[in-house]
């Protein structure tokens, strides 16, 4: 029998995973046990006439007929098209945690200022999180408070896939499960994918593990993102990446003086403060990639 994290990592968007987790917390998900209502045994091999669930692959579908779904993915996938769940899930981050232990946040269930859309603890050092990306900055706060002095091990934080295909939120979260190294518990590291993708790419994880950010600078960056949305405007946010992305020499000075003459004064403090003129390219695709974790769905 499949156990709640297996339906778990059967999820193939973020508001089939929302769903699932709201169920398991209710205990109202319908596990297919031979005791249950309408249990039937395991699905046919596929043929021409019959199939198994085409979801789960493993119990037979309610109907023959489309859309050949079992009893519990029947559930799930009904309870997904909610629309209060596809709306969360396009706003929400997934933290897939391999730590020393579990942070007291995650076992208490929930977090002052922070809206915890869904949990699941699977061991004494493993759990999943799912929060909204503007709350991320305040729970890493928290975490830092709380936790930071005995924490160590390794944080994956993605957004969820919202398409319902092969290379959706299962796979992504398969493949983030498999990342996490159980071995190196030595230090607390992060990863910010900024984009699902990133996961998938071998070229874009390399990347990442050369940037294993410790817990203060996840959240010193996060909280440069968001003075940065909040001080300049967008064409002043790409206008500064095109100054990173020149050469040094004296046609950037010239670009560089005249942008700094034409921002408010507040701006200019705040690039002096930061030193942000003499910041690599590197670091300026870092701050950029991280922009969505910053952005505020509910204004």
């Amino acid at each position: 029998m499949l156990t709640s994290f297996d339906w778990i990592r059967r999820c193939r968007s973020g508001a089939e995973l929302l769903a699932t987790l709201a169920l398991l917390e209710t205990n109202s998900l319908n596990f297919p046990y031979p005791s249950s209502p309408g249990y039937k045994s395991l699905g046919p091999p596929l043929t021409l006439c019959e199939r198994p669930c085409r979801r789960c692959w493993i119990y037979a579908p309610v109907k023959l007929e489309p859309p050949w779904l079992c009893q519990t993915c029947m559930q799930v996938v009904t309870e997904s098209g909610e629309r209060h769940w596809r709306r969360a899930s396009t706003q929400s981050v997934v933290v897939w945690g391999t730590v020393n232990h579990i942070p007291k946040t995650i076992l208490a269930g929930q977090s002052s200022g922070v809206e915890v859309l869904g949990r699941h603890v699977y061991d004494s050092n493993h759990f999943l999180l799912i929060l909204y990306r503007k709350d991320l900055l305040t729970w890493l706060k928290e975490l830092a408070i709380y936790d930071s002095d005995r924490l160590a091990g390794l944080l994956q934080i993605f957004p969820p896939a919202q398409d319902r295909h092969e290379a959706g939120f299962a796979s992504l979260f398969s493949l983030a499960v498999a990342l996490n190294d159980p071995h190196q518990m030595d230090q607390f590291r992060i990863h910010l994918h900024p984009r699902p993708y990133y996961l998938l790419q071998s070229k874009m994880r390399k990347q990442l593990d050369s940037r294993n950010l410790s817990l203060t600078e996840s959240i010193q960056l996060l909280e440069m993102v968001k003075a940065i949305r909040s001080i300049f405007g967008p064409r002043e946010q790409e206008q500064l990446l095109d100054l990173a992305r020149m050469n040094v020499g004296q046609e950037r000075q010239f670009y560089w003086g005249r942008f700094v003459g034409n921002i408010s004064p507040e701006a200019r403090n705040f690039l002096e403060i930061w030193q942000l003129r003499h910041w690599s390219l590197e670091r300026f695709k870092l701050l950029y990639d991280l922009k969505p974790y910053m952005v505020d769905f509910t204004s």
